[in-house]
């Protein structure tokens, strides 16, 4: 690394941490450990060589390396908190590096920049009357940014709890202070003054009797503070620190949790056998009867770990839940409710401009049925079972969506309603049988539920073979088939971007916007929604039909162009996981520069005016003194006065 650096960043470099150092610019080993810290932030490689240089060389160079190696280490350490807790823990909570979302999600709204000068330069000069100033363009100082990293963040154990008797829980918490000179300042200043207790390893100690949590104990090292409520906790950590002892990130059975953590800003775990056992000890007879029940149904004893995580990855705002089982699990409730992944077939009919969508597995797909099996079920017709086998065998995943555009109004004469463009892709196993049953379910409302019967109609739209059903109060909806897909829209416009999605690859998996989000969506889930803010805008406008509707429509269109929310459920057979994200933040900047100059002129009229009322009140005041002073050429007499 160092042979391609260019020899004078280095020189320099040396001399700017010799001072910081204490040692004469004349072992390059601490000079390249150094560098590799604060520069490149390998911690594992600077502390190898603040090692080596701990063999040789002056007492102040072993000085030097020896708080190079522990600084180091403590930051190796605060890259995985869990690594310092006890394997035991009952709960778990973990806050790493709070400032990079901070930095992230100001990235996500166009508040960074690395030109604060130009930034600042665009302010106006002193002649601009307007009270206040909206700036064309607002940004985060870096300089905050570099104060934010700085924490470390950190790591809390709770290895018991007793809610119930109200004693106070027992754990461990660890932050990391070594980044941020302020705070390592004041708790080295501080340390001085704490009560003192018998020193663990050749670490600072401190210990005292705390009313509410009894005794406390705590060490100092050169970049952490380790609290815990007893000295044995605190021990505990200090060893997994110094040493190789067990942790809660070493047990094997937690390896997907500490996998599921990496990357998130904010952790949290809870051992939930754990957790039952300590809730089952204080339960009454009766408590325990009901726990039994729902053993029975949901196999509690089979709950593994639950965990939350929070996060920004790829320029999305993350935030997920999960809940493990054991692998051999009896759950009947979990088995009941848990639905196959989504193939994400049917979304190749979706149309590209879809404001929002909804997804559900519900079978698998039949990979070894028979070529002839539609045909042979076309003939055969439909039977009232057909209904059942459409929903618990035929249909592999439907998803529902919405898209903008101009929306129809029902035939309710009585209470008319706003239809939206709408519509369901059903992909199926037997496409024939499936056209064959809804052809017939959706022929019912208009033969029997109108004034009089009305069959369904056979069109086109383009190529595509298409059926309208009238529904009475309703209006037409229209179905097709579509790639052994089953189509059904609300309007024909609707149908016709189905058919240009299958046909012509303008699904909305190759949405410029949306399209990236599906494709993060995890493939195992079950259930899933997307939504766009700005195209759910236009469709809000549709169905309201008024004129301050569309102007806000028009204004969120522009504003939240890449705006994407969505939600995925996964349901593997032993881990339930919900995932929320959120992308395309607005960006601030675009947004001042069409409304900031608007805000601007209405500051300066604000101003005027307010400036005209004071004018207009002094005058007042003035022709009020006037009027009340007597005139010089006025008689004595008429002034009131006695002679």
């Amino acid at each position: 690394m160092f042979s391609r650096r260019p020899a004078i960043t280095l020189l320099i470099l040396s001399i700017l941490a010799s001072p910081l150092l204490a040692v004469p610019p004349n072992n390059p080993d601490l000079f390249k450990a150094y560098f590799l810290e604060h520069e490149s932030r390998d911690f594992a490689a600077a502390r190898k060589l603040y090692q080596s240089a701990l063999r040789s060389g002056s007492p102040e160079d072993k000085r030097a390396a020896r708080a190079g190696a522990d600084r180091c280490r403590d930051q190796l350490a605060a890259q995985n908190f869990a690594t310092l807790m006890p394997p035991d823990a009952t709960m778990y909570f973990e806050l790493s590096r709070p400032g990079e979302i901070i930095e992230k999600l100001c990235g996500m709204l166009g508040l960074t920049t690395d030109d604060m000068q130009a930034i600042l330069a665009q302010r106006p000069s002193a002649e601009a009357k307007s009270p206040f100033h909206i700036p064309s363009q607002v940004a985060i100082s870096p300089s905050l940014f570099e104060y934010f990293r700085g924490f470390g963040g950190a790591g809390v154990a709770l290895t018991s709890f007793d809610p119930e008797q109200g004693a106070p829980p027992t754990g461990v918490m660890v932050i990391h202070h070594g980044d941020v000179a302020l705070m390592k300042g004041l708790l080295e200043t501080a340390f001085q003054f704490a009560p003192t207790g018998e020193k663990i390893g050749d670490l600072p100690t401190f210990s005292f009797e705390c009313p509410e949590m009894g005794k406390v104990s705590g060490v100092l090292t050169e970049c952490l503070l380790v609290v815990g409520t007893g000295r044995e906790l605190v021990e505990g950590a200090v060893a997994r620190l110094t040493g190789d002892a067990p942790s809660l990130a070493s047990r094997d059975d937690l390896k997907d949790v500490m996998n599921q953590r990496a990357g998130a800003t904010l952790f949290a775990f809870a051992d939930l056998q754990r957790v039952l056992k300590t809730v089952q000890q204080k339960m009454s007879e009766r408590d325990r009867r009901e726990f039994d029940v729902a053993n029975a149904v949901g196999d509690l004893d089979s709950l593994r770990w639950a965990t939350f995580s929070l996060g920004i990855h790829e320029g999305q705002l993350g935030i997920q839940f999960a809940v493990r089982l054991a692998d051999d699990h009896r759950s009947i409730a979990y088995n009941l409710m848990r639905l196959p992944p989504m193939g994400r077939r049917c979304l190749e009919c979706v149309p590209a401009s879809a404001a929002g969508i909804v997804g559900l597995g519900l079978n698998p797909a039949l990979v070894n049925a028979a070529v002839d099996t539609a045909q042979r079920g076309a003939k055969q017709g439909v039977t009232g079972f057909d209904i059942g086998r459409e929903f618990f065998g035929n249909i592999q995943e439907l998803c529902a969506f919405v898209v903008p555009g101009e929306a129809k109004e029902s035939d309710d004469s009585r209470h008319g309603h706003i239809i939206p463009n709408a519509g369901v892709i059903l992909a199926v196993n037997d496409a024939a049988r499936s056209n064959a049953l809804w052809d017939q379910l959706l022929s019912i409302p208009g033969m029997v539920g109108g004034k009089e019967p009305v069959a369904p109609q056979k069109a086109k739209i383009g190529e595509t073979d298409v059926t309208a059903y009238a529904i009475p109060n309703f209006g037409k909806i229209y179905m097709t088939e579509l790639n052994g897909c089953v189509a059904i829209a609300t309007t024909r416009s609707a149908l016709k971007s189905c058919i240009q999605a299958g046909a012509k690859k303008k699904s909305i998996i190759n949405d410029e916007v949306m399209g990236p989000v599906l494709a993060k969506l995890p493939k195992d889930s079950s259930i899933m929604i997307a939504a766009h803010a700005g195209r759910l805008a236009e469709v809000g406008a549709a169905i309201h039909q008024d004129a301050a509707s569309t102007m806000a429509a028009s204004q969120a269109k522009q504003i939240c162009s890449k705006t994407v929310f969505w939600a995925g459920l996964g349901q593997s057979p032993n881990q339930m996981t919900l995932r929320l994200s959120l992308a395309g933040l607005p960006d601030v900047n675009e947004v001042l520069k069409n409304y900031g100059p608007m805000i601007n002129s209405f500051a300066s009229m604000a101003m005027q005016q307010a400036q005209h009322g004071k004018d207009v009140k002094v005058a007042k005041k003035q022709a009020k003194k006037i009027k009340a002073a007597p005139r010089e050429d006025e008689p004595e007499a008429d002034r009131g006065e006695l002679p």
